[in-house]
């Protein structure tokens, strides 16, 4: 029983197959062009490659033998983007224009563009036509689109004034790089591995700007950053210093690192007072003072010295000028008087005698 059926099944499959090969010979028959040269399809764009663009050309030709070609009046290139549905959203149709012809083959070619396609992979498949057959042959290509550029942002220095030549460059970037540069007051661009410090930095104003070219070669580009350097004037008191002083007039002098558009000082925290230089300090009462003195340098920058701190005595010689003159003129004043008066006295007391 076991061999009976394995006969009639192993007779039923060879019927099969002559069955099949009987129906490709009488389609061959009917259609000698059509297999006899099979149709050729070119996909010359997109390539496998990435795009660094969200529209990207489609360019397509095909070639169909001279046999099989049967004068369709509309030859025609269906365009399907990541295998979308019929007639749906990524699927269109383009016409194919006749290029040329000889004995074997007549050439068509269609061309279009894929727009606002989103980052990422992406295929296309074009189905050509040109026989009123329908479509005779597909092809497929993939590609890649990079489009987007790196987001770069700025987050040292800051648009604001700093008073040290050397500041923090810090910035962020929201994808993978293959390389980060800066440009300096629209110098020459300069290659970093990432964050760093600018050195060096010139008094005045200037500007930053941070490029970011990521792995696909598109580059994003920072907005322009403005600041500002100004090392603050460094300011000596050479006198008065951290002593007593024996007199309440005393010379002011002060030395300054860079020229000044202007100079001040406060004493015992009163309202600043404004100096061309150096010069005096005058009527300084007796007991405890301290003394601060602020420059501005010409880029706006202002310093302030260290605070002195001094003692004037109780005792001085301008005070005790001042209340011994008045003593010592007095004095005189009557000397003189009561001498007249003497003098006087003995000449009359001459005339009576």
């Amino acid at each position: 029983m076991r061999k009976t059926a394995l006969a009639l099944t192993l007779i039923l499959g060879l019927s099969v197959l002559a069955v099949a090969e009987m129906k490709l010979v009488e389609t061959v028959e009917a259609n000698p062009g059509v297999f006899a040269i099979m149709p050729r399809t070119y996909i010359h764009s997109p390539e496998n490659k990435t795009y660094t663009t969200g529209s990207v050309p489609i360019d397509v030709s095909f070639e169909i033998s001279q046999k099989a070609y049967d004068k369709s009046p509309n030859p025609t290139i269906d365009i399907q983007l990541d295998n979308a549905g019929f007639k749906m959203k990524g699927w269109f149709r383009i016409p194919a224009e006749f290029v040329s012809a000889n004995d074997t083959w007549v050439i068509f070619h269609g061309a279009s563009v894929l727009e606002n396609l989103p980052d990422g992979p992406h295929t296309v498949r074009c189905s050509c036509s040109a026989t009123t057959l329908g479509s005779i042959y597909d092809t497929v290509a993939s590609f890649v689109v990079e489009a987007r550029v790196p987001t770069v942002t700025i987050l040292s220095p800051e648009e604001q004034a700093y008073d040290n030549s050397s500041i923090p460059l810090s910035f962020s970037i929201d994808e993978p790089i293959s390389k980060a540069t800066y440009s300096l007051d629209q110098q020459a661009d300069v290659t970093v591995d990432g964050n760093t410090t600018l050195t060096g930095l010139a008094d005045g104003a200037h500007s930053l700007t941070v490029y970011a070219t990521d792995v696909a070669g598109k580059v994003g580009t920072s907005d322009r950053l403005p600041f500002t350097v100004g090392e603050a004037p460094s300011i000596s008191v050479l006198s008065p210093l951290n002593q007593t002083l024996f007199s309440s007039n005393n010379p002011l002098t002060i030395t300054t690192s860079e020229p000044f558009s202007w100079l001040q000082y406060s004493l015992d925290g009163q309202a600043n007072v404004t100096v061309n230089g150096n010069m005096t300090l005058t009527w300084l009462s007796s007991g405890l003072h301290n003394l601060t003195v602020y420059a501005c340098d010409e880029a706006g920058d202002i310093g302030a010295s260290q605070t002195i701190h001094f003692t004037v005595s109780a005792v001085t010689w301008e005070w005790a000028a001042i209340v011994l003159v008045p003593i010592v003129i007095g004095s005189a004043v009557l000397v003189v008087v009561f001498r007249r008066r003497e003098r006087n006295l003995t000449l009359s007391a001459q005339e009576n005698v």
